[in-house]
């Protein structure tokens, strides 16, 4: 509307997000692929820091793909890899044994985690194929299914790793080759209390009108986004061959607790990345099924404990609070908005 506010019921879902630690330093990254021109807003976004206490805000999100030190002493590839892939963006790589054969999955800039081809040890490298299927059409105008092949190979050296990737088709030369690294993710330790930590005075992270303190991750990228009233919202007009990019903080946090509210509409989909790789879904899912994509969800990887309420639903901007945090930002206006 002429408020700069989305049209239609708004909903709203309030939660936090307390980040994994094992990076030491990482962006928050706001992530939109708008639908049918729809938008979506955030509001009232700030991190509470975390005072220098002998036990750090650690996460168990990822405590079940946690490997033995006796078998990463075996196979030096086993465990989880944090992965700073061609062109800058992140990754993650998770390798493990089960019965003797080797697995592996994989996420790759975004998106979600998904289940290599193939994983093996050849002498002292990794090998870990992917394929991709798409449907294309020959000269004739016959419809076929090409197959792409990428392979990753990994060298590694302690905590690190060194990895080049390749891509091939049939009847083909190899095509995007590049080199990229990763580096280790320590296994999870026991949480801690939170309820005895020490966090810092809020940090705001959106100003009243203007987008201080973000920028975009490509700057080569079109911008949609903006802030009115202090709502940092995304509007873009479907143009071929125009790309809008995500944004990003300028600032890069440690240890942190994430609490925002957001407003969606029918169709939107969105995100916050945590570390540029642990997506907290965004997205108008109100009366579906829990699930692993939906609102909330830590994107592929853990499904949202509540379901999404209307932001008429006063119980949900007080779900996931912490002990020991000061209380959220409460908006009026966007606790009652019938509008």
């Amino acid at each position: 509307d002429t408020n700069g506010r989305p049209k239609g019921p708004p909903f709203l879902k309030k939660f936090n997000a307390p980040a994994p630690y094992y990076q030491k330093y990482g962006p928050m990254v706001l992530y939109s692929q708008m639908s049918n021109g729809t938008l979506e807003s955030i509001k009232t976004v700030s991190t509470h820091t975390i005072m220098p206490s002998s036990s750090l805000l650690r996460n168990l999100i990822l405590a079940a793909s946690c490997f033995a030190p006796m078998a990463q002493a075996e196979n030096p590839f086993l465990g989880r890899w944090a992965l700073t892939i061609p062109g800058g963006g992140a990754g993650w790589l998770g390798v493990e044994e089960k019965s003797g054969q080797l697995t592996s999955s994989i996420l790759w800039g975004g998106g979600s985690v998904v289940p290599t081809t193939k994983t093996q040890v050849d002498g002292s490298k990794l090998i870990v194929t992917r394929e991709s299927k798409n449907k294309i059409k020959t000269p004739e105008g016959k419809e076929i299914t090409e197959t792409t092949t990428e392979t990753i190979t990994a060298e590694v050296n302690g905590d690190a790793l060194r990895l080049g990737t390749v891509k091939n088709k049939p009847g083909a030369k190899p095509f995007e080759q590049a080199e990229f690294a990763g580096q280790r993710i320590a296994p999870i330790p026991p949480a801690p209390d939170l309820a005895k930590l020490k966090f810092g005075d809020p940090i705001p992270l959106l100003q009243k009108s203007s987008l201080v303190g973000w920028r975009l991750i490509n700057p080569k990228d079109a911008n949609g986004w903006s802030i009115q009233d202090g709502v940092l919202q995304n509007r873009v007009t479907k143009e071929k061959g125009k790309h809008y990019g995500n944004l990003r903080t300028d600032a890069e946090f440690e240890d942190f607790n994430l609490t925002m509210e957001v407003r969606t509409m029918a169709g939107s989909n969105s995100g916050i990345y945590l570390r540029g790789i642990y997506e907290v879904q965004v997205m108008e899912s109100f009366g579906k099924p829990r699930d692993s994509h939906h609102m909330g969800a830590l994107y592929s990887r853990i499904t949202p404990s509540v379901a999404a309420e209307p932001s008429t639903t006063r119980r949900m901007a007080d779900s996931g609070h912490h002990p020991g945090l000061p209380p959220p930002h409460r908006d009026p206006e966007w606790q009652d908005d019938h509008r």
